[in-house]
Order: structure tokens, then sequence, then C-alpha cells
């Protein structure tokens, strides 16, 4: 249920939001209740790989249709 979530929040929310949200929850679900480790382990995973794709890859990644 959540990855359907995360498909239907990536066009409107963009990439790195909506990865950051999908991120979140995951761990949320899996038992994890700290805000804080919640943002320092969803975070950094999601700016490095949103880096890694765009800037090094060069792969187009939505910016999200709420922010334009």
């Amino acid at each position: 249920m959540l990855m359907v979530l995360y498909a239907a929040g990536l066009e409107p929310l963009g990439f790195v939001v909506a990865t950051l949200l999908f991120l979140v929850a995951g761990f949320w679900l899996m038992g994890e209740r700290r805000f804080k480790i919640l943002l320092l382990a969803s975070v950094p995973v999601v700016l490095v790989f949103w880096v890694l794709m765009t800037q090094v890859l060069g792969i187009y990644l939505a910016s999200g249709s709420l922010w334009s």
C-alpha cells in the first residue's frame, strides 16, 4: 500500500519530497518512532540519490506539479 501511495504522490510532489515521505513512512512502519532518527536516516539518502541520478547520470526526475 505504501508503494502505491508513493507512486501516486510522485507526480504532484516530485521525486525528493515523495521519496522522503516514503522513506520516513517506511521506517515508521518498521518501528522507528524517533523523529530525529527518521530524518537523519532519510534526508541524506534522498539527497545523495537525487544528486547521483540528476547530476552524475543526467537522468531527469520529476520536480512535482505542485511547485511549478
